[in-house]
């Protein structure tokens, strides 16, 4: 059963002055997906998840929720989630400040508030530091509430800008738990990271930007690296193959998971190739896409 589109991206672009940030990009979120958004600091990441998020109005191309315009239907973005530059008031408590998030927000009823806080102050472990001031919280404390407030909030979308950064890896293993069950209802959810392995642990789907643009959007997909070193080396008998290179003897291919690795040994040893040594390594397709990025 195909999945229900819940945000796409049409030749969207944004400006600032006469400098173009983005241009020509295209991408689609479905409804329970957790999308990576991958790039240089500069890429432009920011700024496509703030237009996203209704902070930042656009000039070029669509950004469409469920088929209505963001820009044009600012009470859409009501009901997202979001985490970018989140903001406290330090003399309140963490529950305070959620609290009154809440009242203003108006949609939990007065008698569920406390134990929806206490829900969400559980997932991200800060219910024993619930009273506490947070001008007292720590830098990852205060990342932590940011994202029970972005969850506490979001309703049919989810927006997190750098939700790892400056956490210790308990911390960012109780992120990854809060987004993947927020996802798990059905809730589409998009953040940018810097850091692979978080995004490979979590994401069903990434989207690249470079140069201003989406250069990649698909699925996490993983591939091989063999390493081989051969008695003999052929190089005719491995122009089929798209990701290769050699060293010497060394034979040097990435193979992507559809592709037969039993062919590619049989190849090997059919042309009379001997294999004096293998080494390999599991390699995401982000991993690829992000080295061509530096």
């Amino acid at each position: 059963m195909s999945k229900f589109i819940c945000l796409k991206a049409t030749d969207f672009g944004k400006s600032y002055g006469d400098r173009r940030i983005l241009s020509n990009v295209n991408f689609e979120i479905k409804e329970g997906e957790i999308v990576g958004l991958l790039g240089k600091n500069g890429a432009g990441k920011s700024t496509l998840l703030k237009a996203i998020a209704g902070i930042h109005a656009y000039e070029h191309g669509s950004l469409k929720f469920n088929g209505k315009e963001i820009k044009s239907n600012f009470n859409i973005v009501r009901d997202f989630g979001v985490l970018i530059e989140s903001n406290f008031l330090d003399y309140l408590s963490g529950y305070e400040n959620l609290k009154l998030l809440l009242q203003l927000d108006g949609e939990i009823e007065e008698n569920r508030l406390d134990e929806e806080i206490d829900r969400m102050l559980d997932i991200v472990e800060l219910k024993e530091a619930k009273e506490k001031k947070v001008k007292d919280y720590s830098y990852g404390m205060r990342q932590r509430l940011g994202l029970a407030q972005a969850l506490l909030t979001s309703k049919n979308f989810t927006v997190l800008d750098e939700p790892f950064l400056g956490l210790d890896p308990t911390g960012k293993d109780l992120v990854k738990n809060a987004i993947l069950t927020k996802a798990k209802e059905g809730m589409p959810i998009i953040f940018s990271s810097h850091d692979l392995d978080d995004v490979a642990e979590v994401c069903d789907h990434i989207i690249l930007i470079k140069n201003g643009t989406v250069s990649y959007d698909g699925p996490m997909k993983k591939r091989v690296e063999f390493r081989i070193l051969l008695d003999n080396l052929n190089k005719e008998v491995f122009l089929g193959y798209k990701n290769i290179k050699f060293k010497e003897n060394k034979v040097i291919c990435l193979l992507d998971e559809n592709e037969s690795i039993n062919n590619f040994f049989s190849n090997i040893i059919n042309n009379n190739m001997k294999i004096v040594e293998i080494e390999t390594k599991e390699r995401s397709l982000v991993d690829m896409f992000y080295e061509g990025l530096k």
